[in-house]
């Protein structure tokens, strides 16, 4: 399975300046849960030969478990659900995981960590990229997007991305 990292992304960015164009949202202002769902509608036909779905907490009949250390450097474990996954259900092709905030909400580290165990290459997830996409709805505008890769930012890709997306502050990489 041969992934073009930039299209992916340029798929994402696409999806993006959909929902940041949706005059109801500037309006209500809804939760992250709403936008995470309005940009996996967005993402669903760009994505046709992939699923691609919201807040999913399962990996094949069991519920997604991501391990990590913390401060102490203590293992833990805790359930995940990311909030958006392209992917192909049942099989260990995972394309994309994307980490949804609202520019208000300034909890991330879990999104972060999340992040980087989903797509650790040598763990039991492999995403090929993870975002991290923070969204400003009343200015229509992305305040933050991180592009992860095994474990890590990966400061090329979150370059591209961010000179692609409505008035995206650029914050150093890394």
């Amino acid at each position: 399975m041969k992934i073009y990292p930039y299209e992916v992304l340029g798929h994402l960015v696409e999806a993006t300046h959909r929902l940041l164009a949706q005059e109801e949202l500037v309006y209500s202002n809804p939760g992250e849960q709403n936008l995470s769902i309005e940009l996996a509608a967005h993402l669903k036909p760009l994505f046709r030969e992939w699923h691609v779905h919201g807040e999913y907490d399962k990996r094949e009949q069991d519920e997604k478990w991501l391990a990590y250390a913390d401060e102490d450097e203590v293992l833990v474990a805790t359930k995940i659900r990311p909030d958006i996954i392209v992917h192909h259900v049942g099989k260990r092709e995972n394309l994309l995981v994307i980490e949804m905030k609202r520019d208000v909400n300034k909890a991330r580290a879990n999104d972060v960590r999340k992040l980087k165990g989903l797509t650790r290459q040598d763990g039991d997830y492999g995403y090929e990229l993870g975002v991290h996409l923070v969204v400003d709805i009343p200015t229509s505008r992305v305040t933050l997007c991180d592009v992860y890769r095994d474990g890590a930012i990966n400061a090329e890709l979150t370059a591209w991305i961010r000179q692609r997306l409505p008035a995206q502050s650029a914050p150093p990489v890394g």
